[in-house]
This record gives C-alpha cells, sequence and structure tokens, in this order.
C-alpha cells in the first residue's frame, strides 16, 4: 500500500476571525476618511466632519463608539501572528522577501494607475510610493515584517526566562504601554513595534501558562460583555465631557489607540472563543488568506489619500449627511468586496511571479549575508 500524504485541512475559527478582522480595520479607516477634514477637495470640504470633536449628532456618537471597536482589528492580527510565531524558531526569508516585493508591485502599481488617470500626486507621496515598507505605508505590515524577522530571538527570551520574570515583564509592559501611553501616546518611546512586542510577550505567557483560561467560554463570554460595555461608557463619556469643558473638545477620540487596555481585552477573548470553534471551510479559508492583500491594496496611500475621499464626496453630493451610518458601511462593503477581487486577481497572477522571483533571489542574498557575517565574525 502507497503512503499518501494527506493535507491536513486548516481550522476555520482563527480564519473566520481574520476576515472580521479586517473588516473592522476597513470600517475603521473608512470612518477616518469621512471624518477627515482633507485638502485634496477643498471646494468640497463641507462632506467631511471631524470625528476627534465631540457631538449631539447620534449618527456621529454611534461612528465613535464604533471606531473605538475597530481598533480590535489590528490587536487581533497581533494575536493571531504571535500565537502561532511562539512555536517557531526560524524565519522564512521567502515570506519575507514575498511581502516586500508585493507590497512594493502594488504600490507600483497604483502610482502608475493614478498617474495616468491624470491624478496630480504631491512628490513625498510619490517618494513614499517607491519606499513603502520604509516608509511604513501600511503601519502593520512593516510592523509585522520587523516583529518576523526578530521572533526566533523573543522567543529565545520567552524559553529561557522564568514564569515569574515573564509575569513581571509583562504587567510593567502593560503598566507603561496600555496604561501610562493610552492616557498620553507621546511618552516613554511608545511606537507600534513597541505595542506588538508587547502583546508578543503577553501572548507568550497567556498560551504557556494560562491554558485553562484559553479554554473557559464563560470566562472569555463575560470579559467581552464587561470589555465591550466599558468601551461604550468611555466613548459616551468623553463626548459628554468634550461637550462641557472645553479642553476635551476635541479629544473624544483621544483614547481610541494601540494602547487601548479594554480593547486588548476584547481582542484577547474573541481570539480565545474563535480559536475554540472546530469546524473547516474552504471559502472562509480562501478569504482570509487575502486579508494581508486586501489590507495592502485598500489602504495604499493614494487610495486612502485621492480614490476614498473621491468616493465620498460622490456619495455625499447625492445624499448629503443624511443616513450617515448607511453611508459608512454602504462603502466598507463596497471597499471589501473590490479588495477581495483585486486580491484574488493579483494572487492568481502577479503573486505567482513574485513568489519565483524570491525563489531565485533569496538562496543569493543568504549566501551573500553568510559571507558577510563569515568575514566579521574573522574580525579581532
Amino acid at each position: 500500500m502507497e503512503n499518501q500524504t494527506v493535507k491536513k485541512e486548516r481550522q476555520s475559527g482563527l480564519e473566520l476571525l481574520k476576515i472580521l478582522a479586517i473588516i473592522l480595520i476597513i470600517v475603521s479607516h473608512t470612518i477616518n476618511t469621512i471624518g477627515t477634514p482633507t485638502s485634496v477637495f477643498t471646494n468640497t470640504s463641507e462632506a467631511f466632519f471631524n470625528i476627534n470633536l465631540t457631538s449631539n449628532n447620534l449618527e456621529v456618537i454611534f461612528l465613535i463608539i464604533v471606531k473605538y471597536f475597530a481598533n480590535a482589528g489590528n490587536f487581533i492580527f497581533m494575536i493571531c501572528t504571535a500565537w502561532f510565531l511562539i512555536d517557531s524558531h526560524k524565519t522564512k526569508k521567502n515570506k519575507v522577501l514575498n511581502l516586500v516585493l508585493d507590497v512594493f508591485i502594488i504600490s507600483i502599481l497604483f502610482l502608475v494607475l493614478l498617474s495616468i488617470s491624470g491624478i496630480k500626486i504631491e512628490k513625498k507621496l510619490i517618494i513614499k510610493s517607491i519606499f513603502p515598507t520604509i516608509f511604513a505605508n501600511n503601519w502593520y505590515i512593516t510592523c509585522y515584517i520587523l516583529i518576523y524577522m526578530i521572533h526566533p530571538l523573543l522567543n529565545i527570551i520567552i524559553e529561557n526566562i522564568e514564569k515569574r520574570k515573564l509575569l513581571l515583564l509583562n504587567i510593567i509592559l502593560l503598566i507603561i504601554y496600555f496604561g501610562l501611553c493610552w492616557i498620553q501616546q507621546g511618552i516613554l518611546f511608545r511606537t507600534s513595534l513597541i505595542i506588538f512586542v508587547a502583546v508578543y510577550f503577553l501572548t507568550a505567557y497567556i498560551k504557556k501558562y494560562m491554558i485553562s483560561f484559553t479554554k473557559n467560554m464563560k470566562q472569555n463570554i463575560l470579559i467581552i460583555m464587561v470589555s465591550s460595555i466599558l468601551i461604550i461608557v468611555l466613548a459616551l463619556l468623553i463626548n459628554i465631557l468634550g461637550n462641557n469643558i472645553e479642553f476635551l473638545h476635541d479629544k473624544v477620540l483621544k483614547l481610541c489607540n494601540m494602547s487601548n487596555p479594554l480593547v486588548l481585552l476584547l481582542s484577547f477573548s474573541l481570539f480565545n472563543i474563535f480559536k475554540e470553534m472546530k469546524f473547516t471551510n474552504k471559502s472562509i479559508n480562501y478569504i482570509s488568506s487575502l486579508s494581508m492583500l486586501i489590507y495592502v491594496i485598500h489602504e495604499n496611500l493614494l487610495i486612502r489619500t485621492y480614490i476614498r475621499p473621491w468616493i465620498y464626496v460622490k456619495i455625499f453630493n447625492k445624499f448629503g449627511h443624511h443616513m450617515l451610518v448607511l453611508q459608512v458601511f454602504g462603502l466598507v462593503i463596497l471597499i471589501f468586496i473590490v479588495s477581495i477581487i483585486l486580491s484574488i486577481l493579483y494572487k492568481e497572477s502577479i503573486q505567482k511571479i513574485t513568489k519565483r522571483i524570491s525563489d531565485i533571489l533569496v538562496p543569493r542574498i543568504k549566501k551573500k549575508m553568510m559571507n558577510i557575517t563569515d568575514k566579521i565574525m574573522k574580525i579581532e
């Protein structure tokens, strides 16, 4: 009897969560688009409002609350990334180069297409489009690449540190970066990379020492309920205070940032619940595999600067500010569907070429790096 290698089907619980996460991210970015005054369309500036300002409009208040929850999208991707990388001890050079190439090519494609269409693109945006990873045009992608490259070193720390010391490390990171930096982001050298590393160590502790908690559905559902209520109360409270205190008038989203501990708690519990969903669905798994491309395409620097505002101006000219929530979610659905279509087209065509290029380049780059490191190590 011949031995047959059966490819294990990936569980779809977390894949479904990743789809939810990318939708939340699109929601957040869409609210940013219509809620941020822009100089691109000076003649229609009335179409955009300032989401950072307090409001008595119920639809705007609802969008403020949604914006707080939408931040969970990035946390979910961080936790998913960390959960699986913790068991990894080496980096796949092809993976890094593939991602860099994909981000670069997609950025150049949009740069060419928008230039041909007659849009006058600012010089600084042209430079940033040519070097999208270096300038972190999609901050999560650049952060992911850096974390992926250093994760074996982080894992060495995790494997060799005592439980109590790892707990102490997490407590310190939580106090600094999900406590103090939540209130004031510009202190103590807070960066997206630092936040990612903090989430990485917290995920490691939970995975190593709190397995029973990750499987306890009642506890996680309770955390979701409590954290959700607190997030809503927080958003409403800041809005109410801002309507009465001038200093807080333009700070309605001050605590809606990547240091929000309530959103972090919510994200972890969502991860734990979806992780325990044991089913497989090929369609869900396929769409989930497009998540990174969907992120890069819909949040391309030129798309978010020129195209999304332009689309919203068209919507505003027809509907005004009536049914604002429906406009937002209608635009989210449109962006999500178009991004899926473009991601599929890219994956089934250009990405196959980029993978071949990386297969050729990686061995050569690796050989060069080995030669360089060998020479350096010989220096006394």
